[in-house]
């Protein structure tokens, strides 16, 4: 299941805080499912689309959370990060496109996208908007 866009906002402020993770900080989720859940969103939002252009992009964008969202599960300890990542990263696909393709209208989605672009910021990764 995922964060409410709030909680999630708070493990980003928490991790970006950070260097290092505090074992006293509880987490309601590890940083690597927040990273899959952030490239399914971004799946299903592609498949809403019409310009192949943009669909690219999205898919490009995707594909850097799930390879993002691997390396951050291996430093985690998962001992299968490719399985963990790839499980959550297709729930939230479905999950988002379930939803329809007036989710990408909601509020729900743009608190989504603006979390994942400030886990992005935080994290150093270059998943640009376009």
């Amino acid at each position: 299941m995922r964060p409410t866009p709030k909680s999630a906002f708070q493990i980003a402020l928490i991790a970006a805080m950070c260097s290092l993770p505090s074992i006293t900080q509880p987490q309601s989720q590890p940083l690597s499912q927040s990273m899959a859940e952030c490239g399914g969103m971004m799946l299903a939002a592609a498949e809403f689309l019409q310009d192949p252009e943009h669909q690219r992009e999205l898919v490009r964008r995707a594909q850097e959370w799930a390879s993002a969202g691997v390396e951050q599960a291996r430093s985690e300890g998962h001992v299968y990060p490719d399985f963990f990542v790839e499980s959550t990263f297709r729930s939230a696909f479905e999950d988002w496109l379930t939803e329809g393709d007036a989710t990408v209208l909601s509020e729900e989605f743009r608190d989504w996208n603006q979390y994942c672009q400030s886990l992005a910021d935080a994290r150093g990764l270059d998943l640009a908007q376009g």
